[in-house]
């Protein structure tokens, strides 16, 4: 490490520690995502790291090496503990932080789809007062109520709903992704690198938080380590049988995961299909059967997706989505632009800093900045795979809400571990003392960094959830009889839900207690069609903090 390295980055770490002066002129562009305690952390990473170059006595490098030989080594152990651990974690996260509450109306749609699964539907017909129970993400158009996404999660859901077993549904799938993840990168970048790779993506609080969710992206990052890994496989393999089974996996994989997140496994799985393809199209090679395979089975899933899209709008070439709101697309158009799309990308790389350890976002771009090793193709599409995604979205118009960090990346997230890992490893290969020193004290400090990161999104997640579900324990814990509650504004306070999204029922309509819409003067209609069920006004307090029933005669 130069001189000028060192004083380049000790003059960006007092930057940072500076940021509480400075970053508030920015917010007009950068919004709340350019945050300056985000800054101050990442100062104190810096400095904490540059201090580290020069004081660390030479031997700290020697002990940092063969501590992690010696985890690599007894990786056998330290993985099933790891996994166990953090499977605790992801749970815990889930019902002490979040409160097992669908904090996003996408959650919802997708609850309300493996509602239909089980009843063995697309769709059902809406209730002739449906205008009191329309909620966001859930279609109703042309006689027929439908969630607007695919049905790969909802599966999963409903699978969960008949096990009893829906708030375990994300966190294992998250934490089984990890070893196919593992297993891919080990056979691209070693093991040392892909441990540690996983290890610096699985303990980041971005992972953690969208993990204990339930949104559809754990099902969707399972979908691409399965597809990852058996992709890598097969062509590995000198055998043509086993080629044709990770073949036949992979396919299976890449298909199950477009019909959880169509935009986020085409994105992912395209690069490494283009690569493998064009050579058979261009007749530099001769196609196999493991090839013919991996198409059939794709073209199924495809015919799945669009026979999805046939049962729920007609046409099987038109999405629910795009039939429940018109102006879905991917492009520059109307109010996106380019220029607005970069900004989303820099602020989401602000937000990815503000849910992590901001020093590890920084050294992985710097690393990408470097000229790419000599390596085999695949390796290197695997290297890049964080940005596949990234790109993609860049040319969505939608920023994707403020849940838990920037979750339209989280599924490339541990792409951007193991890329990091392998990019420490080769600095450390390459490095000289200082560089090794200072790498030393990034990864030390980064894990307080994370820390307090867990901390401070935690502290804000608990009570927005808290907050948010107040309305519907309270309904759960009074209520005895039953009961339509109208919502009435916004619930919450730190971070509102809107009564747009708050409206949540199962597409049957039988619970015992259901939410509607307070519609003021039509509020008598919906009385006179459920005469049985007594009748609430559901508000949320800020003044007193709490949710408040009002009960209407």
């Amino acid at each position: 490490m130069s001189l000028r390295a060192r004083w380049g980055i000790g003059a960006a770490g007092l930057i940072c520690l500076a940021g509480k002066l400075w970053a508030p002129a920015f917010a007009p562009v950068l919004r709340h995502f350019f945050a300056p305690d985000m800054l101050v952390s990442l100062g104190v990473c810096l400095v904490f790291a540059l201090i580290c170059s020069w004081v660390l006595p030479e031997r700290a490098a020697e002990a940092a090496a063969a501590f992690w030989l010696g985890v690599v080594k007894h990786r056998r152990i330290v993985a099933p503990v790891f996994l166990a651990g953090l499977l605790g974690a992801l749970l815990w996260v889930n019902r002490a932080i979040l409160h097992s509450f669908l904090n996003s109306a996408d959650e919802h749609s997708c609850y309300f789809f493996a509602e239909l699964i089980r009843m063995g539907k697309w769709w059902v017909k809406p209730h002739e007062l449906s205008e009191f129970f329309n909620v966001v993400h859930v279609g109703n158009r042309d006689g027929k109520w439908f969630s607007v996404y695919p049905p790969g999660w909802p599966l999963l859901w409903a699978l969960g709903l008949q096990l009893r077993a829906v708030d375990w549904l994300n966190p294992v799938l998250s934490v089984l992704s990890l070893p196919l993840l593992y297993g891919a990168a080990k056979r691209c970048f070693g093991r040392a690198a892909a441990l540690g790779g996983i290890l610096l993506a699985a303990l980041s609080p971005f992972f953690m938080f969208t993990a204990a969710s339930y949104f559809s992206h754990a099902a969707c990052l399972f979908t691409m380590a399965l597809f990852l890994y058996a992709f890598v496989r097969w062509h590995e393999t000198k055998n043509e049988t086993a080629a044709l089974g990770w073949a036949c996996l992979a396919a299976a994989a890449c298909g199950y995961g477009l019909m959880t997140r169509y935009l986020t496994m085409a994105a992912f799985a395209l690069p490494f299909l283009i690569w493998h393809y064009l050579p058979l199209f261009l007749k530099k090679k001769k196609w196999q059967k493991a090839d013919g395979a991996v198409v059939l089975i794709l073209s199924l899933f495809v015919l799945a997706i669009l026979y999805q899209n046939y049962a729920v709008t007609g046409k099987p070439f038109k999405a629910p989505n795009k039939y429940d709101k018109s102006w879905e697309r991917l492009g520059f158009k109307g109010e996106y632009s380019m220029a607005e799309g970069l900004l989303f990308i820099l602020l989401r790389f602000f937000y990815l800093m503000d849910y992590s350890a901001p020093l590890l976002v920084v050294l992985f771009m710097a690393g990408m900045f470097r000229k790419p090793p000599q390596e085999p193709a695949l390796n290197r599409l695997v290297r890049y795979s964080f940005f596949y995604g990234s790109f993609v979205y860049f040319l969505y118009y939608s920023w994707g809400g403020n849940q838990y960090g920037p979750r339209y990346w989280w599924e490339s997230f541990p792409f951007l571990g193991i890329a990091l890992g392998d990019q420490i490893g080769r600095w450390w290969r390459e490095g000289h003392a200082a560089l090794r020193k200072f790498l030393i004290g990034a990864l030390l400090v980064s894990v307080p960094a994370a820390g307090w990161s867990f901390y401070k999104q935690g502290t804000f997640l608990e009570q927005q959830s808290r907050e948010r579900k107040a309305l519907y324990v309270l309904a759960e814990e009074t209520l005895k009889v039953p009961a339509i509650v109208f919502i009435h504004g916004f619930l919450g306070d730190l971070m509102v839900i809107a009564e747009e999204d708050a409206v949540r029922n199962s597409p049957k309509l039988d619970a015992r207690i259901l939410y509607a819409h307070d519609l003021g003067a039509r509020n008598p209609e919906l009385m006179r069609a459920f005469p049985e069920r007594e009748y609430y006004r559901g508000t949320y307090d800020r003044k007193v903090k709490g949710a408040v029933l009002e009960r209407i005669s």
